[in-house]
């Protein structure tokens, strides 16, 4: 190659190189740069302008380095800076927020530029280790509240057909599993929603027994009320015959000695009856209003 070829090559190396010195895309420039200079050591001698070309290559060249130092400097600084972000927000217990939180140190990572290979894969392997551990802490504590809510179901499927036949406690202590379960976190997704169909499953099957024991003992309550309605309307029934005999036997006293101490007694008697009907009457009537109201319960 001739020293006027090789001049026309090296001035256009520097033109190629002054034109790279500004560029940011650093990976592919980096390796641009590389090429420039092989093809400048190939290029041969340029006579008596080596030297200038030399120097005006060799700044732009050095233009571009400085600035991807610094680019690797600021890059190196804002991910150390994510790193330990990373690091503080690991042993947090409040999941979804750290959790949101450690997204948005990833999208921020994501667009921090580069770091010089042995710094980055360093600091990368440092900010995976943070956000690994608090994920496998919040994996841990969501198979705890697993193991709480199975429990849970186990005792709500207890609770839903009492031994005692108590129902209403048994309301009432389903009451308090709720509570429980609201204070516990979320279970590993795959098993949240199988967990919550089972505890549901529990409530709905007390209520269902709940109700129909309530229907059972409504319909024993109406048969026992029935049965009052007629054992009072008997009651009613015998002593307004004895009223009606014991006005026929008043009717019947004739005059005579006893003729007045007799109606005294007759009277007395028929006003004692006429009371127990009175009394009678009255419970009549509070179980026929009783049988309503649970009729109305069916």
């Amino acid at each position: 190659m001739t020293i006027e070829t090789a001049r026309m090559r090296k001035r256009e190396l520097v033109s190629e190189a002054e034109r790279l010195a500004g560029s940011t895309d650093w990976k592919s420039t980096v390796s641009r740069q590389r090429s420039l200079m092989e093809q400048w050591k190939q290029a041969g001698s340029a006579g008596a302008e080596d030297q200038a070309l030399w120097a005006q290559f060799n700044a732009a060249r050095q233009r571009f380095f400085d600035a991807l130092g610094a680019s690797q400097d600021e890059a190196r600084s804002r991910k150390t800076d994510l790193v330990m972000r990373a690091q503080f927000h690991s042993d947090s217990s409040e999941w979804k927020a750290t959790h949101e939180r450690m997204q948005g140190l990833q999208r921020e990572w994501a667009v921090t530029g580069f770091a010089g290979k042995s710094d980055d894969d360093r600091l990368w392997r440092d900010f995976r280790a943070a956000q690994d551990r608090f994920y496998k802490r919040w994996d841990e504590d969501r198979h705890d509240n697993g193991v709480k809510k199975r429990d849970l179901v186990s005792q709500a499927r207890n609770l839903a057909n009492p031994a005692d036949g108590d129902f209403r406690r048994a309301k009432d202590e389903f009451r308090q599993l709720m509570e429980r379960w609201k204070a516990i976190g979320p279970a590993p997704r795959d098993k949240e929603d199988h967990l919550w169909r089972d505890f549901q499953s529990a409530r709905d099957e007390l209520y269902f027994r709940a109700q129909d024991a309530h229907k059972h003992r409504t319909v024993e309550m109406i048969s026992k009320t029935e049965q009052n309605i007629a054992k009072q309307e008997a009651i009613i029934y015998r002593t307004e015959e004895l009223i009606s005999r014991e006005r026929d036997w008043r009717s019947s006293i004739g005059p005579g000695g006893r003729q007045y101490e007799l109606i005294a007694k007759a009277d007395a008697k028929i006003s004692e009856l006429e009371q127990t009907v009175l009394k009678h009457r009255g419970w009549l009537d509070e179980a026929v209003a009783r049988l309503g109201e649970l009729r109305s319960r069916l």
